[in-house]
């Protein structure tokens, strides 16, 4: 009810025949504003409805139209949920194919929710553990923000970050052996990635946000931004040369790239899985993570 009333006999009161006047040009002002607002919304309203029923659409909607610059740790962050998804809640699963079948929010509880910081403690290390839980939490922020969801089920959840890990060191032998050793099923792009991460000293993260532009090959150097710092930091912008290694691991941009990025690196898990397998294979015994 909008609160407004027609009293009954307004002739013989020609103040309640203004006020019956009155009342009903603000009733017929407020329907005209409810149905103007209807038909801008009605896209809104659809969207809303449909992406209730399949919480991921909108993730990855989110993701897609995002201009921020940690947009690949956004991808990251949703990857691992999926991953997580496929091994712990199969019911969302399509056999067939591995994709994830449409989730409603409801499926979004508390309990997933603290299975999934377990999930991220168990299969990163570090600050990656919280980098990729506060990733995830923006998307849930956002679909909160856009009235799909309306109650938060990371509330009060935190993820344990063991800061105490050491890093391992390799030697130059060590690095000599390993780029040596070769094995079934290896991956090009993460032999790549490492060692540029091993000669340059650039971050993981910040390996994802290189492009071919940020190069400059006549001065022989590499502009960039760094991720841990950016926007908070006059430091954060730095260049770095490049020897003739470096140079040839970038190498140049292929004629039917699909985009400008230098390397395509898997998820974070899946660099760890085949940098403990590539290192075993090459004997050396050692705790390897990539440096991030």
């Amino acid at each position: 009810a909008l609160g407004y009333y027609v009293y009954p006999n307004p002739k013989k009161s020609p103040a309640i025949n203004n006020m019956n006047n009155d009342n009903i040009a603000l009733v017929i002002e407020a329907h005209k504003e409810a149905i103007k607002e209807m038909e801008l919304s009605k896209g809104g309203i659809k969207a809303t409805l449909e992406y209730s029923k399949d919480i991921l659409r909108y993730f990855h909607y989110f993701v897609d139209k995002t201009h921020v610059k940690d947009k690949r740790l956004l991808k990251a962050a949703l990857q691992n949920f999926e991953n997580f998804l496929r091994e712990e809640y199969r019911q969302y699963v399509i056999p067939a194919t591995g994709d994830i079948m449409p989730m409603p929010i409801s499926a979004l509880n508390k309990t997933m929710m603290q299975q999934f910081a377990y999930y991220l403690q168990d299969n990163h290390k570090g600050q990656g553990v919280e980098t990729y839980w506060r990733r995830f939490k923006r998307l849930i922020n956002a679909a909160i923000d856009e009235k799909i969801m309306f109650e938060n089920p990371c509330h009060k959840i935190k993820v344990v970050v063991d800061r105490t890990i050491t890093k391992a060191i390799l030697t130059e032998d060590e690095l000599i052996t390993l780029f040596a050793t070769h094995y079934k099923g290896e991956s090009k792009e993460i032999r790549r990635g490492f060692a540029f991460t091993c000669y340059s000293g650039v971050r993981r993260c910040d390996l994802l946000t290189l492009t071919y532009d940020m190069v400059n090959y006549e001065e022989r150097t590499l502009t960039f931004k760094q991720s841990k710092v950016a926007g908070s930091s006059s430091k954060a912008e730095v260049e770095i040369p490049l020897d003739d290694t470096l140079l040839a691991i970038i190498g140049t941009k292929d004629d039917d790239a699909k985009d400008n990025y230098i390397f395509h690196l898997p998820s974070d898990v899946m660099c760890l899985k085949a940098l403990k397998h590539w290192a075993a294979r090459a004997g050396i015994d050692k705790n390897l993570t990539w440096h991030s």
